[in-house]
């Protein structure tokens, strides 16, 4: 027997598997016009503005290295006194081991000095 038309009609919504209905499963960088389209798990949809970032940024990537250059050489300004400080710090820690290990007026260097 043929299928009932209204049951039809209501499989064809909730079941919507009709060519009118495009399909990205592939993907695609750009939607040309507002449309229903199916989707399929682990897709990701993102909006209009968030793409058009995306594509700017890659088509500009110079932009985005700066940013980065810019970032490393601060880092590198940090580096270089981080490095100075542990010199100092070093250099104060000999001095203090030295003064450790020294014989005094009262008698012999601790025999903690040594540890």
């Amino acid at each position: 027997s043929p299928e009932d038309p209204t049951k039809k009609f209501l499989k064809s919504i909730l079941n919507p598997t009709t060519p009118d209905i495009p399909e990205f499963a592939i993907g695609t960088n750009y939607v040309p016009n507002d449309m229903n389209a199916k989707i399929h798990k682990g897709e990701r949809i993102i909006p209009a503005a968030d793409n058009a970032e995306l594509f700017a940024r890659l088509q500009s990537p110079r932009d985005n290295n700066e940013v980065l250059v810019i970032a490393l050489r601060d880092m590198q300004t940090e580096l270089k006194s981080v490095k100075t400080e542990l010199v100092q710090i070093k250099e104060s820690n000999k001095k203090m081991k030295d003064l450790a290990e020294k014989d005094d007026a009262i008698g012999a260097a601790p025999a903690r000095a040594t540890l």
